[in-house]
């Protein structure tokens, strides 16, 4: 009976042991899955698989080998997706959500959205090539790109900010920013892009201003290949418009065309000068371009005009007007490029522009006293004195250009010229957006504000040289000027054509170089987004 019962006991707490296993079991699949749960409900909302998973590999092949170069995040993909996308929406090239899935290209069928993919695309692995090369560029060392981003996230912060304010919400700089460019990016991420895309720049920067300029050696002998072609051109041109419409049968388009040839052949067959080609022009012109005329307006007039400007009209035109034989008052009539209508052309000189074109650099100081409208010339006293004191500091530390751009880099505060070391160039005595003009009155006439004046007359001096510094007091902030150079117009245009030639072989070689592609993964954006 004994043995009976003890056997009954054992059966007992086996079977007991196997339901206590089984519950164990069964309570760790539970936690397993509810942590599974909470971390799949975390990841979805705080959109971590767009950070870490990749949305795009940028690949180089070599000897028909395929290797990663950089995996870019989901987030980051959409980020240029999006900033893609508003540029076009910008520009009216997109108008709406309606228009991304209809063809953009007949010829392969590609929808206005995969087109905005593949710029994406090329953006990205621009920016990543650039920074690569930037990176492994020795003589490089970024020292404003940080500073720069800053600047950029401050920007946004004061978006968001707007934002709230306008709509009365309360959204964060993350929530916004997820809303603007999808889920998963946070300002942290969006740090990090802006400052790749300063880092991108400054190095742009530093390649054509250090690396791809021609030397005064190489501009000269440029120009003695063919010193003609380096000459700008001053000409009268009027455009008669063959009087056709959509609906108009091929043979009427034919007529008008032939009625516009014959008005502009009026206009400049045997013109002796300008004022004979504009008094002809009268005679056939409608009545709003004759009161255009009539107020004063000088319409016909076109100067300083390029080789290439001209072969955009006409490439015989072009070619006469840089043709060394050619005479003053000569005229010439031709077709515009899409057929409707006729130019009429009156070639008056061609010449070498010896307009003068500076280079400078410049650091500017401010503070909140200086910006404040409200306060007087003498309570701004102190911060004037403060300032200049300061940039004559860093004036008496210069020893080299570069110096100057190490202290413009690391205090300026003119955000556009940060990442270019405060450098301007191309800049002339009569530049508008540089030397606005403003009126006192309505009385009066405009006139240039007096710092402006003073850095004119400095910049143009005959005996200005490289490395001259000078500070001069604004309405609201300091400036610190270095000059660079003084060239004539011709000369600069040969610089900027080089610079840009030198500039573009550079790149192409670094960051368009056909070995590079960039694989787009839909799947994982489309899936995690």
């Amino acid at each position: 009976m004994s043995n009976k019962t003890d056997k009954a006991g054992k059966a007992k707490t086996k079977k007991h042991m196997k339901v206590s296993k089984k519950n164990k079991i069964i309570t760790i699949v539970v936690v397993v899955l509810l942590v599974l749960v909470c971390f799949c409900y975390f990841a979805h909302q705080t959109g971590l698989p767009a950070k870490i998973l990749p949305g795009a590999k940028v690949m180089q092949t070599v000897d028909g080998k395929e290797k990663t170069v950089k995996k870019i995040s989901i987030v980051e993909m959409n980020y240029y997706y999006y900033t893609t996308l508003e540029n076009y929406t910008k520009t009216g090239l997109v108008k709406s959500q309606e228009d991304l899935d209809t063809v953009y290209n007949t010829n392969n069928g590609q929808t206005y959205r995969e087109m905005i993919w593949e710029s994406a695309a090329n953006t990205a692995q621009q920016q990543v090539l650039v920074e690569k090369a930037a990176n492994n560029d020795d003589s490089f060392k970024s020292e404003a790109a940080k500073d720069y981003a800053e600047v950029q996230v401050r920007s946004m912060r004061d978006s968001v900010e707007q934002y709230n304010a306008i709509y009365g919400t309360n959204m964060t700089m993350d929530q916004y920013l997820q809303r603007r460019y999808g889920k998963g990016m946070t300002a942290q991420i969006y740090r990090k892009l802006m400052r790749r895309a300063a880092i991108v720049e400054e190095y742009t920067q530093f390649v054509k201003q250090f690396k791809s300029v021609p030397t005064a050696e190489q501009i000269d002998a440029k120009h003695n290949e063919d010193p003609n072609a380096d000459k700008s051109v001053k000409m009268q041109l009027f455009f008669v418009a063959a009087e056709s419409n959509k609906d108009s049968t091929e043979e009427e388009k034919k007529a008008a065309m032939k009625v516009a040839e014959e008005k502009a052949h009026k206009i400049a067959d045997n013109c002796t000068n300008y004022l004979d080609f504009q008094i002809r022009v009268r005679s056939v012109c409608d009545e709003a371009y004759l009161k255009r005329m009539n107020d004063g307006e000088d319409p016909t007039s076109i100067d300083g005009q390029t080789k290439a400007n001209l072969e955009a009209y006409n490439k015989e035109f072009a070619e006469l007007c840089f043709n060394p034989e050619t005479k003053p008052n000569t005229s010439m009539v031709f077709p515009d490029s899409e057929g409707v209508g006729y130019f009429a052309a009156l070639f008056e000189e061609a010449y070498l522009d010896e307009e003068q074109v500076a280079s400078f650099r410049v650091i500017e100081l401010s503070d909140e006293l200086l910006k404040d409208i409200t306060k007087s010339p003498a309570d701004k006293a102190p911060s004037f004195e403060k300032l200049e004191a300061e940039l004559k500091g860093y004036q008496s530390q210069v020893t080299s250009e570069e110096d100057f751009i190490r202290f413009a880099k690391e205090h300026t505060i003119d955000t556009p010229s940060l990442l270019k070391g405060g450098y301007y160039a191309g800049v002339t005595a009569d530049n508008e957006d540089m030397f606005p003009r403003t009126a006192v009155n309505d009385e009066s006439d405009p006139v240039l504000a007096k710092e402006d004046q003073e850095l004119i007359d400095w910049l143009y001096s005959a005996d200005r040289k490289k490395g001259d510094m000078i500070v001069i007091r604004c309405a609201s902030s300091v400036k610190l000027y270095y000059f660079c150079d003084n060239v004539p117009a011709w000369k600069n245009r040969i610089r900027n054509t080089m610079t840009n030639e030198n500039y573009d072989a550079w790149y192409k070689a670094s960051a368009s170089d056909e070995s590079y592609s960039t694989v787009i993964n839909h799947g994982l954006i489309d899936f995690f987004s």
